[in-house]
Order: C-alpha cells, then structure tokens, then sequence
C-alpha cells in the first residue's frame, strides 16, 4: 500500500462546503489546508518522506513495533507500517486529529497496523516495555519533556531505539510573551534543548545523535508554500473565503516560526538514542 500524498478522493478538499471552524485547534478545514500543502494525512513538512527518514534507522519490519508520539492526522503511522512493516501505535493529543488518523488507516488498508489513540503529553502512561522502539515527532507542544521521555524510556523493550524530534529554544532565548505559544496552540514555550539532552542521559540511554535540522525544516516549508501557491495560481477557481482565511492563518504560524528559526529563537532538534 503506497503512502499517503495528497488528499485522497474522499479526505476534504479546499473549496468544498465545510462546518464552520471550531474554536478546537483542529477541524476539517484545517486539516485539509495542512493536507494540501504537507500531504494527506500530515501537518507538518516533510511529508512520507521525513518520516521515513526518522523510521528508517531503527531498522523495522514486520515483527517490530512502534510506539509514535505526535501521530497527528495519521499520515506518519500509515506511512511507517505501510512502507517499513512494523506495528504501530499511535498517540494524539487532539481528538479530533484521533478520529481522522484512523479514518485515514482504514482509508489505507493499515487499520491494524496503524492504531491511533488518545494520549494525554502531560500526564503520558504507555504499556511498560512493549514497543521495540518509540518515536516522537514535535509531541511536547509545550509539555514538560522529563515525564513524556521517562514514559517513552519505560514503554521501550532494553536496547530499544528511541527518536525525538522537537522544537526548542534558540540560542537567542525562547519566544518573548505568549504570540508565537497562542499561534501554534501551545500549553507553554519550547523547552531548552540541553535539558532534554540531560534527561535522555539521566534515563541512562545511550544518545547516538543530537541533530539541529532547523535549515532541512525551512526548506521543507518553504517548498510546500511554494507549490500551494502555484496550485492556487493554476486553479480555475479562487478558493471560498473561508479557504482563504485558514491558508492566511497558516502562513501567518509559518512565516512566524521561520523568522523565529532565523532570529535564533527556535531549532528543530532530532535526538536519536539507543536503551541500555
């Protein structure tokens, strides 16, 4: 089964007739302006692509599990048991981003291999060495990362194989006042990416990597804004109002975490660790 790309024949599309936003930090219309510009299923850049590229070191198959942090609207899950074979339990803090991650596994053929559920970042209980390894893509959202990297440590196998990838601090200092954590709907700033490094080697894991990939993410983002302005340029027909609001307020989050990134306020950080 190929990974998801663009919004499939029956996800919601920009300029079809949709409920009206809810004041929840997901709805329809927004996931499907993240659809077209990241790709079904994901609302983040990179798509399939980054992903794979987080999975692939563990080394997975079809024996293998995986426990995922920050599944979103299910595009990282489908794509990792689809593509690498593993079974996957997905964890999403948004409901509404739950119930469409598995509408999208069903959508897929991977409804087994690729399950979402609730999880709550500040208060994270997963079932205690079950998953060989564990993943975690931009899943603090502003959650004290000591617990969520104990529950994450706990949950994997011994030598099992941890990543994280998640937004930090700059050496410039966090975001000043509450704009940028209001804009991306955070419960608080980013965190310091020196604490999460000591908490990984207070867990006692081996860290193989600690990666900025700040520059590859603006490429990423970049790129996609780029192709939705072409698509909007091509299309026949101008996008309903409503469209038009959601994609201002995307570019608005995203040119604001460009600028941070440039600023030195923000990095993308990518911690690769193996349990002892």
């Amino acid at each position: 089964m190929p990974a998801p790309a663009m919004p499939a024949p029956d996800a919601p599309r920009l300029g079809e007739a949709a409920p009206a936003p809810q004041a929840a930090p997901w709805h329809e219309g927004r996931i499907a302006v993240a659809a077209a510009l990241w790709g079904d299923g994901f609302i983040l850049p990179g798509g399939p692509d980054e992903v794979l590229r987080l999975a692939r070191p563990f080394g997975l198959s079809e024996a293998a599990s995986v426990l995922l942090l920050g599944a979103g609207p299910g595009g990282a899950a489908v794509t990792i048991a689809a593509k690498l074979g593993p079974w996957v339990t997905a964890c999403e803090a948004d409901p509404v981003l739950v119930a469409a991650a598995n509408a999208l596994a069903q959508r897929h053929g991977q409804a087994k291999r690729a399950q979402t559920e609730s999880w709550m970042p500040q208060a994270p209980v997963f079932r205690a060495g079950y998953y060989h390894h564990a993943l975690a893509i931009e899943a603090l959202r502003g959650a004290d990362p000591a617990p969520v990297l104990r529950a994450m440590a706990r949950a994997v196998r011994p030598g099992g194989q941890m990543m994280v990838l998640d937004l930090v601090a700059g050496p410039a200092g966090p975001p000043a006042g509450r704009g940028w954590v209001a804009l991306e709907r955070r419960s608080g700033p980013p965190p310091d990416e020196a604490a999460i490094t000591r908490e990984m080697n207070r867990l006692g894991l081996d860290i193989r990597v600690v990666e900025d990939v700040s520059a590859r993410h603006a490429t990423q983002v970049l790129a996609g804004w780029r192709d939705a302005v072409g698509w909007l340029k091509e299309g026949s027909a101008r996008p309903m109002r409503r469209d038009a609001a959601l994609l201002v307020g995307e570019a608005e989050l995203w040119l604001t975490r460009l600028r941070l990134m440039r600023e030195g306020r923000l990095r993308l950080v990518r911690w690769h660790a193996i349990g002892r």
